[in-house]
C-alpha cells in the first residue's frame, strides 16, 4: 500500500510536504468520470530515478452519479530492474469535487487532493496529487499524461508547463521521460 500511496495516479516527488494542490488554470467544465479513466503517464518531474518502463493508471466506478463514489484504482507497469510486469489494485473513495478540476480521494485512510493543472480536454493532461494529512510523509506529485502511448505531450508544451510550475511553485525537479510499451501496459 505504501507503493500505491507514492504512485496514486503516478508520481514524482518535488519536495513539498502537506499542501493543497497548486493550480494555474481554471477548469470550468471537467467531466470527472471521463477524466478519471485510463491515462498513460509519459513523463514525470522527479529528483529520483523512475523505476518503471511503462505505467498505466485506471480509476473505475459504476456510481459516478452522486458523491461519495467508491472507486477501484489499478496501477500497472513494467519494472526496469527485472523487466517483469506488475499490477497493483487499491480501493478509493472519492468524497466530492471541492472546486472545478479538484476532488478529494481517500485511500486506506489517507486523504489526497487531486487537481488538474492543465488539460486540452481531449489528449493531454497535467495533474497533481497532494496529501491533505498533516502527518503524511508523501509529497506533492505531478504527472504528465496522454490518452495514448503513441502521442506523448509535445516537448514544446512540456517546457511551457515546466516553466509555469517552476515560476509559480518553485518546483525545480528535472522532467524525465517515462518509456512506454503498449505490449507491456495493455
Amino acid at each position: 500500500m505504501q507503493f500505491l500511496k507514492a504512485v496514486i495516479l503516478l508520481s514524482c516527488s518535488v519536495g513539498f510536504i502537506f499542501a493543497t494542490c497548486p493550480a494555474f488554470e481554471y477548469m470550468p467544465a471537467i467531466n470527472l468520470p471521463l477524466h478519471a479513466g485510463d491515462w498513460f503517464i509519459h513523463g514525470v518531474i522527479s529528483d529520483s530515478k523512475v523505476n518503471s518502463a511503462c505505467i498505466k493508471v485506471g480509476l473505475t466506478s459504476n456510481a459516478w452519479g452522486s458523491f461519495p463514489v467508491n472507486a477501484r484504482g489499478t496501477v500497472s507497469g513494467k519494472n526496469l530492474s527485472d523487466l517483469q510486469p506488475y499490477t497493483e489494485v487499491y480501493d478509493a473513495r472519492i468524497s466530492g469535487i471541492s472546486l472545478p478540476g479538484r476532488w478529494t480521494v481517500d485511500v486506506d485512510g489517507e486523504q489526497y487532493e487531486f487537481a488538474i493543472l492543465h488539460t486540452d480536454y481531449v489528449e493531454y493532461s497535467l495533474t497533481a496529487t497532494c496529501p491533505l494529512s498533516a502527518n503524511s510523509t508523501d509529497t506533492i506529485q505531478i504527472q504528465f499524461a496522454s490518452r495514448t502511448n503513441e502521442r506523448p505531450m509535445p516537448m514544446a508544451e512540456i517546457e511551457i508547463l515546466m516553466a509555469k510550475i517552476r515560476d509559480s511553485y518553485g518546483v525545480t525537479g528535472t522532467f524525465q521521460r517515462v518509456l512506454q510499451s503498449a505490449i507491456s501496459c495493455e
